[in-house]
């Protein structure tokens, strides 16, 4: 497998901060509908580890049903979880630069503990009723990380993606630090992902 970067100006490099990259976890279509950060105010009523979120802690793309999601670096399998009113089904891998986290899936194709190729398919995507549609919830954590930060640990996917695979999310296909003023009125529009209520029993993957 090449990647484009090698071919690329040295600041093409700047996609993938920590020398990372991740290809997209889905395999036919774009559609990011939330991104990074995004309703402060509504996430502050979620809590992490006891502490209140920042901000959304990911990427939330709106698929079709049925859409394969795939691993996005080869690892291992650490997790397939439920988490009710949240995450519902969900799916960490273990990678070396730390875990990524798939969420809100059916058809599960992959068992704990299972070794798994980057771009192999793992669940798919899930039909929800309502305003939430068939969103689904992308995130990564990259190593060290700090599960008490007031994002869970997590970092912003964005920028260990391929910009130019990712449509029209940059304003620029070349640059990672301007988003699509499109996407940002849909980061606006579109109601936020909901997450479970933290409790004292709870396991937050």
């Amino acid at each position: 497998m090449s990647y484009q970067f090698i071919e690329k100006p040295i600041s093409y490099g700047r996609h993938e901060p920590e020398g990372i990259y991740l290809e997209l976890p889905i395999a036919n279509q774009i559609d990011i509908v939330q991104t990074w950060g995004t309703h402060p105010d509504f996430y502050a009523q979620y809590h992490y580890n006891g502490i209140s979120l920042k901000g959304y802690i990911g990427i939330g793309f709106d698929l079709s049903l049925d859409t394969p999601i795939v691993a996005v670096d080869q690892g291992r399998i650490s997790e397939i979880n439920l988490e009710p009113h949240g995450f519902e089904r969900y799916i960490k891998i273990e990678h070396w630069w730390g875990e990524s986290l798939y969420a809100r899936l059916q058809g599960i194709q992959v068992e704990s503990g299972q070794l798994v190729r980057r771009n192999s398919p793992i669940a798919f995507s899930r039909l929800h009723l309502g305003d939430l549609a068939q969103r689904f919830h992308f995130g990564i954590r990259i190593r060290p990380y700090n599960r008490y930060d007031g994002w869970g640990g997590f970092s912003d996917p964005l920028p260990f993606l391929n910009p130019e695979l990712l449509g029209n999310i940059y304003s620029s296909p070349s640059s990672s630090d301007s988003i699509s003023p499109d996407v940002l009125n849909r980061d606006r529009l579109v109601p936020p992902l909901p997450l479970a209520i933290e409790t004292s029993l709870m396991h937050r993957p």
